[in-house]
């Protein structure tokens, strides 16, 4: 318990010094700012639950005391589990590598750090929502206390290693390069086609006469879900408590052993995954240098053979860019997701296009539309030309390359980038809906061009101004 003091007043006084001395007042203000909006929308949720808690408790029959409290534990779980990885908290809660210099073995390694997470300031959102929640069940709602303590700390516990756990997990992952972009492609692809699921299917059901989409969704899918939903600590501490409530015997001892073996399979995995990375030393060290066969393994140049009327310079720039572009996460999603999002825009959106509008027919309109804004997707590398090479900026001042040509490349690499988009959101919209008209064609590809070439001009402006990255969905642009 000391060391847990320990550790809590270690973190919370390195955070403090670290806005004292290294953050600006804006950032400081900002931080508090943020802390006071989360307080707030904890204790909202807090509000929420502990209503919900209430009433399905007060009801006092077997489905509104179970649905109450299996809405209030996933929500719970979601908050302690999913949202600290899913909203940006993918680091240890301790920077285990830091510590191989000290005679540390790793199992205590893992002890610590599984430490630091339980008073890590993420889990402060949600632990007032569980004690909300188990004051208003136990003195509002009259629920057994001591079942419910137990259940509702054991169910703490789990929730904390699993997300010690699932942030070991995460980093594990994101160390290798080739993985990394693979799972950030799935996910990106998966987060964009769940959120298109629920307006297609809403709109189907809608058609049909039926109030949601949920009505679409056969039974023996809602029945697979339920299943395979009721093995996990959120849907075994509902089930649990709603027993105890109801006073049905033997149910909590079967719920205290399921969550202490969750727990500790968090803990074997959590340990395993701390040791298999600790292996491996410290990965904020430098690589090794390149040999000379990976050197001259490097950006094939075909892109040099293409563009021979322009000076070498601007060749080998255009090169690097279109190499570089290609080999970036953000460069490949956008090639992977061209092709969702002009058939998912061929099927919806085409079909609310009733009428011609400005004298064009419904495919012609599309296709136009649809090569604007594909013209967006390449926005954040031109209106961050500079940036996202990070330190590879500093070549282009060491490098004996006239600067107008190396905007002049760094340019062509992006418009081959985008002549790659445009083809092929052409063939996959050809294959959707068949071939646009020849004035579509050509209006499309103008406007594209048009969109490219007006971006251009302002990243041209914008980088060297201003060489940080930027994104366009930051309040201070």
């Amino acid at each position: 318990m000391n060391r847990l003091a320990t550790l809590a007043w270690l973190r919370w006084k390195l955070q403090w010094n670290g806005l004292r001395t290294k953050a600006s007042i804006a950032d400081t203000v900002a931080g508090v700012v943020l802390a006071v909006l989360a307080a707030v929308v904890s204790i909202a949720v807090a509000s929420g639950l502990c209503l919900i808690t209430f009433l399905g408790l007060d009801e006092g029959n077997a489905e509104s005391v179970t649905v109450a409290l299996v809405v209030d534990f996933w929500a719970l779980g979601l908050l302690a589990v999913v949202v600290p990885v899913f909203f940006g908290y993918g680091q240890p809660q301790l920077p285990l590598q830091r510590l191989l210099v000290f005679p540390i073995s790793r199992r205590n390694l893992y002890r610590i750090s599984l430490a630091a997470s339980c008073v890590a300031g993420v889990h402060f959102f949600w632990y007032p929502v569980l004690a909300a929640v188990s004051i208003v069940a136990i003195v509002g709602a009259r629920a057994p206390a001591l079942p419910w303590v137990t259940v509702a700390s054991l169910f703490a516990v789990c929730c904390v290693v699993w997300c010690n756990t699932a942030l070991e997990l995460v980093q594990r992952v994101l160390r290798g390069r080739k993985v990394r972009e693979l799972v950030v492609l799935a996910g990106l692809f998966l987060v964009v086609m769940l959120s298109m699921v629920p307006a297609v299917f809403q709109e189907r059901a809608e058609e049909r006469g039926q109030e949601w989409f949920g009505e679409l969704v056969p039974e023996p899918v809602v029945t697979l879900v339920v299943h395979v939903a009721s093995v996990f600590p959120p849907s075994i501490a509902a089930n649990g408590l709603a027993a105890s409530v109801l006073r049905e015997p033997g149910h909590l001892s079967k719920t205290v052993a399921w969550l202490v073996l969750w727990t500790g399979a968090g803990l074997i995995i959590g340990s395993r995954v701390v040791r298999s990375s600790l292996r491996g030393g410290d990965p904020s060290l430098p690589a090794a240098a390149s040999t000379d066969k990976d050197w001259r393994s490097g950006p094939t140049l075909w892109t040099i053979d293409l563009l021979s009327a322009f000076p070498a310079g601007v060749r080998a720039v255009a090169a690097k860019e279109v190499h570089y572009l290609l080999r970036s996460t953000t460069g490949k999603f956008n090639i992977v997701i061209m092709p969702v999002f002009v058939i998912a825009m061929s099927f919806l959106v085409a079909r609310d296009l009733d009428r011609a509008f400005l004298g064009l027919d419904r495919s012609s309109l599309l296709f136009i539309g649809l090569m604007i804004y594909a013209s967006m997707f390449s926005n954040n590398f031109l209106f961050n030309a500079y940036a996202w090479d990070r330190a590879g900026v500093r070549s282009y001042f060491l490098s004996p390359v006239d600067p107008s040509q190396i905007v002049l490349g760094k340019n062509i690499g992006v418009w081959l980038y985008n002549l790659i988009l445009g083809l092929e959101g052409l063939v996959v919209f050809c294959l959707a809906s068949g071939l646009p008209t020849t004035s579509a064609l050509i209006g499309g590809y103008l406007a594209f061009v048009a969109a490219v070439v007006s971006a251009t001009i302002v990243g041209n402006f914008l980088s060297p101004v201003v060489p940080v990255p930027r994104d366009i969905s930051s309040v201070t642009n």
